[in-house]
């Protein structure tokens, strides 16, 4: 697995230091200063007592199973079935 955060995923603090030209970028934006917080069910793709690897696996897994049952029923629904 690659080192440092996916691209987008930065927090406030990780922000001033992110570069574009080869020089930190040396703020914050306004709106991921005052942005919301979101709980999430698997933190960082991590899943405590597992291996990190397993457990970005198994997110990935669940992810994508709720995202086909999401759409299934979706479709079922907007077709009239």
């Amino acid at each position: 697995m690659a080192e440092g955060t996916a691209w987008g995923e930065w927090g406030a603090e990780e922000m001033a230091e992110l570069t574009e030209t080869g020089a930190p970028l040396g703020y914050t934006p306004a709106g991921m200063l005052e942005g919301f917080s979101l709980d999430v069910w698997f933190p960082d793709y991590a899943i405590s007592g597992m291996p990190d690897s397993f457990a970005y696996i198994l997110s990935a897994i669940i992810g994508t199973a709720l995202l086909v049952i999401t759409f299934k029923l979706w479709g079922s629904f907007a077709t009239g079935k």
